[in-house]
């Protein structure tokens, strides 16, 4: 086996690898629907700590599977008010005088 991998240009340790079959999701994606039937306005970071609870998958696992169901949606920014119009401050005419006389 040594001399027909070196003749390929193969290491032996290649030859003999077999990969990992991949876990379903399909359990995280029962899991993220169970939650969210009860609780729709929860985002990701809750759903996922309320999972962690009771599975062992971590968040970048169930982030993946919340992207793949096109759950994540954007932050939605403040609203701002108006800018305010600035006006200078009123000085009094002499000192100590607290209101403006108007005539």
């Amino acid at each position: 086996m040594q001399r027909s991998c070196q003749c390929v240009g193969l290491s032996r340790s290649a030859w003999y690898y077999k990969p990992k079959e991949k876990p379903s999701d399909d359990a995280v994606i029962e899991a993220i629907h169970k939650v969210l039937e009860s609780k729709q306005q929860w985002g990701f970071w809750k759903v996922c700590q309320s999972l962690r609870r009771e599975h062992p998958w971590n968040h970048k696992r169930i982030y993946r599977v919340y992207r793949l169901l096109k759950l994540n949606f954007r932050n939605k920014g403040k609203k701002r008010l108006p800018a305010r119009v600035k006006m200078p401050l009123l000085a009094p005419p002499q000192p100590n005088q607290t209101r403006l006389l108007i005539s």
